[in-house]
């Protein structure tokens, strides 16, 4: 079983535009470009159960890396993904992703963002509450 927070890894992707850039980015997205770079589109549907991981954990890490159509927002440097939406708004797993064949950037080594975990979050928002209210008590 693939455990999705376990780390980074670095992948070297070449783009339609002839550059060849080193990606820094989590084990899932890794994984997805990996299966993308190859050519052909997937639903997120078929991302998941290729990856043996639940569509909802491929469509939060995938998210920061998709824009909706090619050529939109120039200048991002993390929209290595392009977004076939079924729907408007988030993204569902109906969705077909595919690499951005008009990505450019002029680093050649990108990190791209990991999406927060809003669970981990909330806990530790909760924690430093709870610390906050011993100290009031304290005083």
């Amino acid at each position: 079983k693939l455990v999705h927070s376990l780390g980074t890894l670095t992948v070297i992707v070449g783009f339609d535009s002839g550059q060849e850039k080193e990606l820094t980015m989590s084990t899932v997205q890794g994984l997805v470009v990996e299966q993308l770079s190859h050519g052909s589109p997937m639903s997120i549907a078929d991302l998941a159960k290729t990856l043996d991981v639940p569509p909802e954990t491929v469509m939060r890490l995938v998210a920061p890396l998709c824009i909706n159509q090619p050529g939109l927002r120039q200048g991002v440097r993390t929209d290595i993904l392009y977004r076939e939406a079924q729907t408007k708004g988030k993204l569902t797993p109906a969705d077909v992703l595919s690499m951005n064949p008009s990505f450019a950037c002029p680093a050649r080594k990108l990190k791209m963002p990991r999406p927060v975990d809003e669970g981990a979050t909330q806990a530790a928002q909760d924690a430093a509450g709870d610390q906050k209210k011993f100290l009031l008590e304290a005083a």
